[in-house]
Parts: structure tokens; C-alpha cells; sequence
């Protein structure tokens, strides 16, 4: 068997047999199964990090397949979609029950925030599966934008970086009220949706730099 479709293989596996099971790792060399079912302070930043990373898996097969003008991976946005719900809950879990050096109140708003980016995803995909929408500049551009926006975001989030924070909400002018509202004008229906979509990643992405700000503020009293 190719490597995707031992892979396709393992993750069914997986779904039906090792529960609180991940795949924490994927390459060509590499396949890590980890049980994260039990809360652990010492995994917590290692599944943290791999909640952005299903967003950036999530951003590649979008970007490609709206190109493509073939978006056909609906099943596999879905599966990241509810593999990154089980590394949020891990999370979630860890900030209730491990006493930890984060700003609690912080981190689950960051959750919450990484949550509705990868769920809007998929709602963008599930429309675009369902709905021949063709490729054009405005939505490409758009996307790749996204790519940058929250490649910032996640510096913002890991790094408690003040620096990308300041450039994200500098960015919102030429996005969100931008070139999202300019080519929303001037689209079609179904394309008016995807942007639509895509206007909304970017002001759930700026709105999630709130949390960290606040973490920043509290490092500053403390």
C-alpha cells in the first residue's frame, strides 16, 4: 500500500479502537500514535501547538482545492476539524484540573478563538464542495492573505508576541475593511459566500489577539 492509503487505514483503525488516541506526528519517516485522554501539564504545549497546526493542514487543502476548482476532501477538513476539537478539549482538561503558569482565563479564549477559525473552514469547504465555485484572483489572494494573518496569530499566541499583535490589527485595514468589503461588491452569489467566509477568519482572527494582550498586561502587573 502508498503511504496515504496506509494512513487512511490507521486513522480508521484508530476511530474505532483506540479511543483518546492521536496521530501527534506525520512525515514520511514517522507515525505517532500518543494517548492524550489523560490531562498532563507536560503535554499540554506540544497538543496546544498541534491545534495551529491542523489550522495550517486545514489552510493548504483549502487554498489547493479552490485553485483546483475541486474541492473533494470534505471528509478529510472534517476529520481535522474534529481532531483539533479533541486536542482543544485536551487542553481544556489540562487548564481545569493542572495547576499550570498560564493565565487560565487567557488560554481558554485562545481555545475558543482556534475553535471557530478551523470551524469556519470547514463551513467554507462544505460550501465550496457543494457548489461549483470557480477560481478567481480575489478569493486566491484572499486565502493566501489568511495564510500570512494567521502565521502572525500564532506567534502572537505561543510567543505572547506584542510585535505580531500590533501587525495583525495594522493588517485589518487592508483586509477586513479592505479588500474583503471591495470584492464582496463586486462578486457573484456563491462567491459572495466564500468571501464572506473568509471575511469572517480575519475578524475572528484579530478579535483573538484580545486573550493575548490581556496575558501581556498581566505579565506587566506581575
Amino acid at each position: 500500500k502508498n503511504f496515504n492509503g496506509s494512513l487512511k487505514e490507521l486513522k480508521s483503525i484508530k476511530s474505532d479502537f483506540l479511543l483518546g488516541f492521536e496521530l501527534t506526528k506525520i512525515n514520511s519517516k514517522d507515525i505517532i500514535i500518543e494517548n492524550i485522554s489523560e490531562p498532563s501539564k507536560q503535554k499540554y504545549d506540544f497538543v496546544f501547538r498541534k491545534a495551529f497546526q491542523i489550522v495550517h493542514e486545514t489552510e493548504e487543502i483549502v487554498l489547493e482545492d479552490i485553485k483546483a476548482e475541486q474541492c473533494n476532501r470534505l471528509n478529510d477538513i472534517e476529520d481535522l476539524k474534529k481532531q483539533q476539537d479533541r486536542f482543544l478539549l485536551f487542553c481544556r482538561r489540562v487548564l481545569i484540573k493542572e495547576n499550570t503558569e498560564r493565565d487560565i482565563l487567557s488560554e481558554w479564549e485562545i481555545l475558543n478563538f482556534l475553535m471557530h477559525i478551523e470551524h469556519r473552514y470547514y463551513y467554507l469547504y462544505e460550501y465550496a464542495s457543494k457548489n461549483k465555485i470557480r477560481k478567481s484572483k480575489e478569493i486566491v489572494e484572499l486565502l493566501e492573505g489568511l495564510k500570512e494573518y494567521f502565521l502572525l496569530y500564532e506567534k502572537a499566541c505561543l510567543e505572547i508576541d506584542i510585535n505580531a499583535v500590533h501587525k495583525i490589527n495594522s493588517l485589518k485595514t487592508k483586509y477586513y475593511f479592505g479588500k474583503c468589503i471591495q470584492y464582496l461588491e463586486k462578486s457573484s452569489s456563491k462567491e459572495s459566500v466564500i468571501l464572506a467566509y473568509i471575511r469572517e477568519i480575519f475578524r475572528i482572527i484579530q478579535l483573538g489577539t484580545s486573550p493575548v494582550l490581556n496575558e501581556l498586561l498581566e505579565k506587566k502587573v506581575s
